[in-house]
């Protein structure tokens, strides 16, 4: 007589190509076990601000794809807890390291600032633009300028805060604006229009 002991209890782990913070929605979930289960299930899982789907079996009992959909903008988490999968023989999985990013689907806001009046004599025009959350890729040539042109651009803030000037060629209305998506935050969220 012979028997195959087994003892060990399943053990999972979560992955996602999403990044750690990310646009994405539904942002694509895998779950992995390392030996072979028969009870998961998506209301095995915890959830924090988001919501499951779409689930797919890739290797039989062993790994499977799923949809985690952010709620809102924030921290998003999925667990596995011990205890709710078991195997075959009937060991109970162990608790699986959670998974956690944060969902930011949000535009990052720029708004324009001179200490100049209304009517000035000021040349060059001296004007700040600040962003409300960090960006990258904005350059002096993404402003869009009638009757001047900006130059002098310089970092105040990283990534927050620029100063630049305006020069103007010919009495008249000066005006500035940024058009969407020329600058983008850290979930490639591009930046909301602006005019000063």
């Amino acid at each position: 007589l012979s028997f195959a002991y087994d003892s060990a209890r399943p053990a999972a782990v979560f992955a996602t190509t999403a990044s750690p913070t990310t646009n994405i929605n539904p942002v694509p979930i895998t779950i992995t076990f390392d030996k072979a289960v028969i009870s998961f299930a998506l209301t095995d899982l915890t959830l924090n601000n988001a919501s499951v789907g779409n689930l797919a079996e890739v290797v039989t009992g062993k790994s499977w794809t799923f949809d985690l959909i952010p709620t809102g903008n924030g921290p998003v988490s999925v667990d596995l807890p011990e205890g709710k999968v078991s195997d075959a023989v009937g060991n109970l999985n162990t608790a699986a390291a959670q998974l956690s990013f944060v969902y930011d689907n949000r535009k990052p806001v720029p708004l324009f600032a001179t200490t100049a009046s209304a009517t000035t004599k000021i040349s060059p025009i001296p004007f700040t633009i600040t962003f409300d959350e960090a960006v990258t890729g904005f350059a002096i040539g993404d402003l869009t300028v009638a009757n001047g042109t900006p130059g002098s651009l310089v970092e105040v803030v990283a990534g927050k805060v620029w100063s630049f000037n305006v020069t103007s060629p010919a009495d008249g209305a000066v005006t500035v604006s940024l058009a969407a998506d020329k600058a983008s935050d850290v979930a490639v969220n591009g930046n909301a229009a602006a005019t000063p």
